[in-house]
């Protein structure tokens, strides 16, 4: 993501709504693939590159023992790589 722009979360989302969506996260069985291209185009990232890590450092982060350490904007992160699910094959 670019330093100077700040992602945005859908409006209609209350923090209670990412929060849930966290915690289902962490109920998935297998893990879900991410189109990285969309979620850069969607985040202002650089490259889909940048995209995937900014992502896998939240998912870290989401998976550790209770998600304490994440901060609102990676919870933003979170709530879009799920509108970036790609089907499965």
């Amino acid at each position: 993501m670019s330093d100077t722009t700040t992602m945005a979360a859908p409006s209609n989302l209350t923090e209670n709504d990412r929060k849930l969506l966290v915690n289902a996260w962490n109920c998935f069985k297998t893990t879900p693939s991410v189109d990285n291209t969309r979620l850069q185009t969607m985040g202002n990232y650089k490259t889909p590159a940048s995209a995937t890590a900014c992502y896998l450092a939240a998912r870290k982060k989401m998976l550790n023992a209770d998600g304490a350490k994440m901060i609102d904007n990676d919870r933003k992160l979170i709530v879009m790589a799920w509108q970036c699910f790609r089907a499965p094959p």
